[in-house]
């Protein structure tokens, strides 16, 4: 991963040290060996998906339509971008909160098209043990919305006695098929900033609930016809007909929903300002990306102490950030 060796045995050493409170910082690169792509080639991956998986299923096609429509008219290829300029609209009242439903429903699915990771893959076996044995004094903070992650702490394939449950601290959010999670006992702090693909927010009653399965299910019958033409049912409001949920991700600004995630911030501001050891692992730090670069800038300002920074990132440019 572009890691010098000598490095790499640095890091062991820390990694080893008990007295050491470890952060991992994830961005796209993380998820690149999972099939996913990373936030530049986005739009080009979301098209091509859309012309080859999606000829038989015209409300989905129309719905990534409309997505790539819009980034058309804005000439640009990053999603983060995108999403950001998309967010502003919606907030001054120029464009419908349909099309940011679009959106998220677009990205989200071009993620589980794009999804080649079979429950078993050596580099994420890897970490999931490495994670597992400082498990006490170990927290992830990540950029990311698939569940690559989680598919490898918790995901089919995996012993259920070695299953790690991943604790979102998302505050008053509410459990989908909780008999899904782990009961091993192990629990790990995963700090998703930007949101996740299973999290859910009703449009109406506004209640956030969390999607728990082992497998990486993409909904099938009703309930993807349901998921192509505007969102899946709210629990709580099932018996009206209308009451749909939107998949719940934020661009990288204070959107309308941060207080949604507030705790979220608030529990990774705590972890990396106690933290003595920071490993970025295919995070570009973008400029685009504010709220993240003042989270660190803060954190590690208001607890000054020395700390160790690992950069695993195949651009250069990236450590100098």
């Amino acid at each position: 991963m572009g890691v010098h060796r000598d490095r790499i045995s640095r890091l062991k050493d820390y990694l080893a040290q008990d007295s050491n409170k470890v952060v991992w910082l994830l961005g796209a690169g993380a998820s690149v060996d999972a099939g996913l792509p990373v936030m530049s080639g986005f739009f080009a991956k979301a098209r091509e998906m859309a012309d080859k998986r999606l000829e038989e299923h015209p409300e989905e096609k129309k719905r990534f339509d409309r997505m790539l429509k819009y980034q058309r008219l804005l000439d640009e290829d990053h999603l983060e971008t995108c999403f950001t300029l998309l967010e502003m609209e919606t907030q001054v009242g120029e464009i419908s909160e349909n099309l940011m439903s679009d959106f998220t429903y677009a990205t989200v699915r071009t993620l589980h098209l794009c999804w080649n990771y079979q429950g078993h893959n050596r580099k994420y076996d890897k970490f999931r043990k490495i994670v597992e044995g400082i498990l006490d004094r170990t927290s992830i903070v990540s950029l990311n919305y698939d569940l690559v992650l989680e598919k490898t702490l918790m995901g089919h394939g995996v012993p259920e006695n070695e299953r790690i449950k991943t604790e979102y601290y998302l505050k008053g959010a509410e459990d989908f098929n909780p008999h899904n999670i782990p009961t091993s006992g192990k629990v790990l702090p995963l700090l998703k900033l930007h949101g996740s693909a299973n999290w859910f927010k009703c449009r109406y009653c506004e209640h956030i609930f969390i999607q728990w399965d082992k497998e990486d299910n993409w909904p099938t019958g009703a309930e993807k016809d349901s998921l192509a033409t505007g969102g899946t049912k709210c629990p709580n409001c099932a018996h009206l007909d209308d009451r749909l949920m939107n998949f719940l991700l934020l661009p990288p600004v204070v959107s309308k929903d941060f207080g949604v995630v507030r705790s979220v911030w608030t529990e990774a501001f705590k972890k990396l300002k106690e933290s003595d050891l920071v490993i970025f692992i295919g995070c570009s730090l973008a400029d685009t990306d504010l709220p993240l670069r003042n989270l660190l800038k803060l954190s590690m300002c208001r607890e000054k102490k020395k700390r160790n920074i690992f950069v695993v990132d195949k651009d250069p440019t990236v450590e100098g950030k």
